[in-house]
């Protein structure tokens, strides 16, 4: 178990390494061997947002004991209700302005 200090030390000191693996098999019977792995620090993939955004998903799954996938979930939906707002209140803004009208019978 981690305590909240450990945590934020943990995550100041280190950075999240993107791994990338490619699996194949011959045949549905055989073993899966690894072919290619590929990894990356997160500062040279990232921008700064997203690598705050990726911390702050691991340190809220991390504190709280939740599902880190539970975590991630929330966080996406939350962004795709935002988006989804925006763009309803940017179609209404150009229904208000007469950029779009209705068609004309």
């Amino acid at each position: 178990e981690f305590s909240s200090t450990d945590l934020r030390a943990l995550f100041q000191a280190n950075e999240i390494v993107i791994g990338n693996y490619r699996f194949i098999r011959d045949s549905p019977d055989s073993q899966w061997t690894i072919t290619e792995v590929s990894q990356v620090n997160s500062l040279q993939a990232w921008s700064t947002i997203c690598k705050l955004r990726w911390k702050g998903r691991l340190s809220i799954a991390t504190r709280g004991g939740y599902n880190f996938y539970s975590i991630l979930r929330y966080d996406y939906m939350t962004d795709y209700i935002a988006i989804s707002m925006f763009t309803a209140f940017y179609i209404f803004q150009l229904i208000g302005a007469g950029v779009i009208t209705a068609p004309h019978s």
